[in-house]
């Protein structure tokens, strides 16, 4: 899980870029790879702002983290989406809003590899 810093929402264009935190430890077997508090960042997939009308209209967000900053090395990732919806009727608008803070939970959908160098001597 990670908290966004700052609102991400659908009147955001694909694309857009957003940084977060990690909620808790990143872990791989028995190690920490990545300790809760780790800069994480992401972007947009799709977004569509919901629009007035007097039909019913669907605003959507798809966010997905795409690096992480493992100390001080950006690594590349692979997650599943976190997507939203919100729907709105008769004049009405109401679109996605994540408000910053907000806990948004992903999975790693290829391995993350972290190469360490050997401390200095």
């Amino acid at each position: 899980m990670i908290k966004p810093p700052e609102k991400v929402s659908s009147d955001d264009k694909p694309g857009r870029s957003f940084g977060g935190r990690l909620q808790a430890n990143l872990i791989s077997g028995e190690g920490v790879v990545a300790g809760s508090g780790t800069q994480v960042y992401g972007q947009v997939l799709s977004s569509k702002d919901i629009g007035r009308g007097i039909v019913a209209q669907r605003a959507d967000l798809v966010l997905t983290l795409t690096e992480i900053n493992i100390e001080g090395t950006m690594y590349p990732m692979s997650t599943s989406s976190f997507s939203e919806q919100s729907t709105a009727v008769i004049l009405k608008r109401r679109d996605v809003v994540l408000a910053a803070g907000s806990l948004l939970e992903f999975k790693l959908t290829r391995p993350l590899v972290v190469t360490r160098q050997a401390p200095r001597r």
